[in-house]
């Protein structure tokens, strides 16, 4: 293992921001379905208790990337 993933210096290379609340739609049959395949108890206690887990979900964006998904627009907008 490379010295600086151990001690944690590695770059950063994606931003994590909080989901927005239009991508909840799509990400909450995700879990349904993931629950439905696996039986999930996990799944099945993000489910039960949607309402507080739906706004803790993070949207992983590459650095890169920021500006093509609108993320950078938005931060500009909330600053």
């Amino acid at each position: 293992m490379d010295s600086a993933w151990a001690e944690g210096d590695a770059p950063v290379t994606v931003d994590a921001t909080a989901t927005p609340p239009a991508d909840w739609a799509q990400l909450k049959p995700l879990l349904e379905a993931h629950l439905q395949a696996t039986g999930s108890a996990k799944a099945a206690a993000i489910l039960a208790d949607w309402p507080t887990w739906k706004a803790q979900f993070k949207l992983l964006v590459p650095l890169s990337e920021k500006a093509t998904v609108g993320l950078a627009e938005r931060e500009a907008v909330a600053a």
